[in-house]
C-alpha cells in the first residue's frame, strides 16, 4: 500500500487564495461600474425623452396623464371642478401631466437601451 504525501507551501496557499479573492473583487467592482454606467446612460435618455415629450406636448400624454390619477388624485379634481377652481385644477393637471411623461419616458429610455443591447448582442454574434 503506497502513502500519498501532500506537501501545501503555506505562502502559495495564502498567494492563491489572495489572487482568488482579488479576482472576485475586480470582476464584481467592474459589475458594478457597468450596472452603474447603465443607469447613468438609462437616466441621461429618459431625461432627453422627457424633454422632448413637455415641448410637444401631444394629445395621448395629456389623456394619458389624467388617467394615471389615482383615487386621492380624484378627489382633489372633483374638489377642484366642483368649486369652480381652475387654478388648482390646472396645477393637478400639470402634476398629474408631468409625472406621467416622466415615468412614462423612463420606461421608453429602459426598452431603447434594451434594443441596442440586444442588437448589439445580435451584431456580436455575427462576426
Amino acid at each position: 500500500m503506497s502513502t500519498l504525501h501532500l506537501h501545501i507551501d503555506p505562502k502559495q496557499l495564502a498567494a492563491r487564495a489572495e489572487y482568488a479573492t482579488s479576482s472576485a473583487k475586480a470582476a464584481l467592482d467592474d459589475a458594478i461600474d457597468l450596472d452603474e454606467s447603465r443607469d447613468e446612460l438609462i437616466a441621461q435618455r429618459a431625461h432627453e425623452i422627457e424633454l422632448r415629450r413637455l415641448a410637444l406636448a401631444n394629445a395621448d400624454d395629456m389623456v394619458a396623464g389624467f388617467h394615471s390619477a389615482v383615487d386621492t388624485n380624484a378627489q382633489a379634481i372633483r374638489t377642484a371642478f366642483v368649486t369652480g377652481d381652475l387654478m388648482t385644477l390646472g396645477r393637478i393637471a400639470d402634476v398629474l401631466i408631468r409625472a406621467y411623461i416622466k415615468t412614462d419616458s423612463e420606461v421608453e429610455s429602459i426598452e431603447w437601451l434594451e434594443r441596442v443591447e440586444r442588437e448589439a448582442g445580435l451584431f456580436g454574434e455575427q462576426s
